[in-house]
C-alpha cells in the first residue's frame, strides 16, 4: 500500500513540474507576441491605415516581420489586394501618393521633361515641383496575393509612373492607368509599405513596455518554477533539499523507538535495584529470625 502511494506521489509530483513547464513556455512565447505589439518607431509617412518604413532586407528577407518590429504587432507588410481595395471603394490615388511621399521614377521624368516645352528659367516652381522634394521614394516593397516574389528573388513593389509606364517595364496589374503600377525587381534594402492600425501610445512608453515585458514575464516565470518544485517536494515529503522518502518520518520513529528502549533500560534497572534492595531486606530478617532462635534457652 504504502509503494502505490509513493508512486503515486511521484506521477503527481511530475505532472505538477509538467505543468509549470508548459505553462512557463506559453508566457515566454506570449511575452514575445505582447512585446512585438509595442512599436518602438514611427513610420516614415502614413496615410489612413498604409505606413512606410525604410528597411535593409534583401529580396527573401521577411518584411512581414520587419513590419511588426518597426511598428507593432498589428501592422502587416501591405499587399496590393489592399492598395486595390482602397481605389475601389473610392480612395483617391492622388491623396495616396502625396499621403505616402512616392516619387515619380526617374525615367518617367525624363520622358516629361523631353515631351515638356521649353520654360523660362526665371519662373518659380509650381506646387508640384516643390512636393517632389519633399517625398521618400517611388518604389515600396509589398506582397501580390500574400507573397513576396514574382518569380526566383525579383520582389513585388507598388510604383507611381502618373499614367506614362517607361518603356521595357514589366508590370503585374496597374490602377488608373498606371498611375500607380505593380511591378518586381531585384534589389537589398529601400522602402516597405505596412498596413494595419498603429497602437496609439506613445513611444518612449513604447520603448519601456518593450523592455520590461520579457523581464516581467522570465520573473514570473522563474517563480512559478520555484514554486512548482517546492509543491513537488511537498507532494512527496521531501522536506527543504533533501531527496528521498520519509525521512522526518524515520527520523521521528526511530527517536521514538530510542526513548522506548531508554525507559525500559531505566524501568529495569529501578527494578533490579528494587530486588536488591527486597534481598536485602529478607537477609536481614532471617538473620535476625536466626538469632532470635540461637538465644532461646
Amino acid at each position: 500500500m504504502l509503494k502505490q502511494k509513493r508512486i503515486i506521489a511521484i506521477i503527481l509530483a511530475y505532472c505538477l513540474l509538467l505543468g509549470a513547464f508548459l505553462v512557463s513556455r506559453y508566457v515566454l512565447d506570449h511575452s514575445k507576441s505582447l512585446a512585438n505589439s509595442f512599436s518602438v518607431g514611427a513610420p516614415l509617412a502614413s496615410y489612413q491605415n498604409f505606413h512606410v518604413i525604410a528597411h535593409d532586407l534583401d529580396e527573401m528577407g521577411d518584411l512581414n516581420a520587419e513590419c511588426k518590429s518597426q511598428l507593432g504587432e498589428g501592422v502587416r507588410i501591405a499587399d496590393w489586394n489592399d492598395i486595390v481595395a482602397y481605389y475601389e471603394n473610392g480612395g483617391s490615388l492622388d491623396d495616396f501618393i502625396s499621403g505616402l511621399k512616392m516619387s515619380l521614377r526617374d525615367d518617367v521624368m525624363d520622358i516629361f521633361d523631353i515631351i515638356r516645352e521649353p520654360a523660362n528659367d526665371s519662373k518659380p516652381a509650381t506646387d508640384d515641383q516643390a512636393q517632389e522634394s519633399d517625398t521618400l521614394g517611388n518604389e515600396y516593397r509589398i506582397t501580390k496575393d500574400g507573397s513576396l516574389r514574382w518569380q526566383d528573388r525579383r520582389h513585388y513593389f507598388v510604383g507611381r509612373h502618373d499614367h506614362s509606364k517607361p518603356p521595357g517595364f514589366l508590370d503585374h496589374d496597374n490602377l488608373n492607368n498606371y498611375q500607380l503600377t505593380l511591378g518586381s525587381w531585384h534589389g537589398k534594402g529601400g522602402y516597405a509599405l505596412c498596413y494595419g492600425k498603429l497602437i496609439g501610445i506613445p513611444i518612449p512608453l513604447n520603448k519601456s513596455l518593450k523592455l520590461i515585458t520579457p523581464i516581467v514575464s522570465i520573473l514570473f516565470v522563474g517563480c512559478l518554477l520555484l514554486c512548482s518544485v517546492l509543491a513537488a517536494m511537498h507532494v512527496l515529503n521531501m522536506p527543504g533539499w533533501l531527496v528521498g522518502g520519509n525521512i522526518n518520518a524515520l527520523k521521528h520513529s526511530i527517536q521514538k523507538k530510542k526513548n522506548e528502549i531508554k525507559a525500559l533500560r531505566k524501568h529495569k534497572a529501578n527494578a533490579i535495584q528494587k530486588i536488591e534492595f527486597e534481598k536485602t531486606q529478607l537477609k536481614e530478617v532471617n538473620e535476625d529470625i536466626k538469632s532470635d532462635d540461637e538465644s532461646e534457652p
